[in-house]
């Protein structure tokens, strides 16, 4: 089986992994039961990659770019969640 990504926000972005169906089904169950979801889940694995691995003078200009094309009320961090510099500081 592969799985479907897509993200729910202005930017689409879809891809495919190669994961076998069985185990896709009870990773879902698994989560779905502790009140998360894989599409949740796989968004918030891209980001702390996103953040680990791209330098943050490339993130702080992709996020203005971002405001300056879809203004509207900015949304602080979610708690926990590391700012532009993400984990390390970078």
């Amino acid at each position: 089986m592969v799985v479907i990504f897509i993200a729910k926000k202005e930017n689409f972005l879809n891809f495919s992994v190669p994961f076998p169906e069985e185990k896709s089904r009870a990773l879902a169950l698994y989560l779905e039961e502790n009140g998360e979801s894989l599409e949740r889940c796989m968004v918030e694995s891209i980001e702390q990659l996103y953040r680990k691995t791209v330098p943050v003078g490339i993130r702080k200009y992709i996020e203005a770019t971002l405001r300056r094309q879809n203004p509207g009320p900015e949304k602080p961090p979610d708690e926990g969640e590391a700012g532009p510099e993400g984990p390390t500081g970078l």
